[in-house]
């Protein structure tokens, strides 16, 4: 299936957001794949200080020296006339939505999620209160304003305290990749996790700790009949860690990652059903990846990613490979996803 189709592919990577070097290295990934086929790849790179490195349509190395401003990116992005925007993008500014509605009003077809899907999914509390309308179990929390919490940071803690109790988890809103994330067990840590997370967002979540079983529900959407289905799940034991966090997903052999999970086929249907759910609900294409924790109360829902990481690391992947998809397989799946989406909705 390597050959099946012959495109040009602009892989857009980098950013301005924490996830930078995690974007990257699903860029390089996805143009080293791409380099086994007949598509032509245009590599854009945003930098951290968000200027763009845009080729021409030699598509040769670009130096920084030839950096030019957002607009201007988008104008030479356009010029290079993709069929397809591979986004490979993590964070703000790239997996929230943004992006996507630049693309869309200039007609270029990309990857993954819509404009909508994408801004709901990279808003945790919105996901949450979405998905536990449609009947699923979210955790506990309460949110955390930077405005309010600077001026009324006694009232708020307090807040906290009488809605959960010690540990809990803090993160930030609009992150992923556990960025500024971590577990308060007492208020000095609480205090400390919510400066943290708050320097990195406008907002942040204290949840309740769930103890459990942490599992990821890889979905794909299917490019013949365009319905998604779920790959081999994966569960996750951190080695050395309280989560798994920015280290633990990114670094090898700071986690265990098994797959396909090592569970009942009742549960593993269930928690298959739950990200199958979470996709639909969200309005996600193309793909996604339903992190939960499998509880003696049930299976309660983390978060969705709308943009799994694509490294060598990465889970997606590795559910893809444990179902028979080579790595380029994936990606050119991903590529047909995004290039029928935009013909179904007469963007190309």
């Amino acid at each position: 299936m390597k050959n099946r189709i012959s495109t040009r592919v602009a892989v857009i990577l980098g950013g301005e957001s924490a996830e930078h070097d995690i974007s990257l290295l699903t860029g390089q990934a996805v143009i080293n794949a791409l380099a086994h086929t007949t598509c032509t790849v245009f590599p854009v790179t945003i930098t951290r200080n968000g200027t763009w490195l845009v080729p021409d349509s030699d598509g040769g190395t670009v130096s920084t020296s030839e950096a030019v401003s957002p607009a201007e990116g988008l104008v030479r992005l356009a010029a290079l006339v993709p069929d397809v925007v591979f986004i490979a993008l993590h964070g703000p500014n790239g997996e929230d939505g943004t992006l996507q509605g630049a693309l869309e009003i200039l007609h270029l077809p990309y990857t993954g999620s819509g404009v909508m899907a994408s801004s709901l999914a990279n808003d945790k509390l919105r996901t949450k209160e979405l998905l536990e309308k449609h009947g699923l179990l979210v955790c506990r929390h309460v949110v955390v304003e930077k405005r309010r919490y600077q001026s009324q940071q006694d009232a708020v803690l307090n807040e906290i305290r009488q809605t959960l109790r010690f540990p809990v988890f803090v993160k930030p809103v609009h992150q992923g990749s556990s960025v500024g994330a971590g577990v308060a067990n007492d208020q000095s840590d609480l205090e400390r996790l919510l400066a943290t997370a708050l320097s990195h967002d406008s907002d942040a979540l204290v949840e309740e700790l769930l103890i459990g079983r942490e599992l990821t529900v890889p979905v794909i959407d299917d490019v013949v009949t365009g319905q998604p289905r779920c790959l081999p799940l994966v569960e996750i034991r951190p080695i050395g860690h309280d989560f798994f966090d920015y280290t633990a997903k990114y670094t090898a052999g700071h986690n265990e990652e098994i797959c396909p999970a090592p569970l009942p086929d009742t549960i593993s249907a269930q928690a298959a059903s739950i990200g199958l759910a979470a996709h639909r609900a969200i309005g996600c294409r193309g793909v996604s990846r339903t992190d939960v924790m499998l509880t003696d109360r049930g299976i309660y829902v983390i978060e969705v990613n709308t943009l799994p990481g694509l490294t060598e690391e990465s889970l997606l992947p590795k559910a893809a490979s444990q179902a028979g998809i080579e790595f380029v397989d994936l990606v050119l799946g991903l590529i047909e996803c995004g290039i029928g989406a935009a013909k179904n909705k007469n963007l190309s």
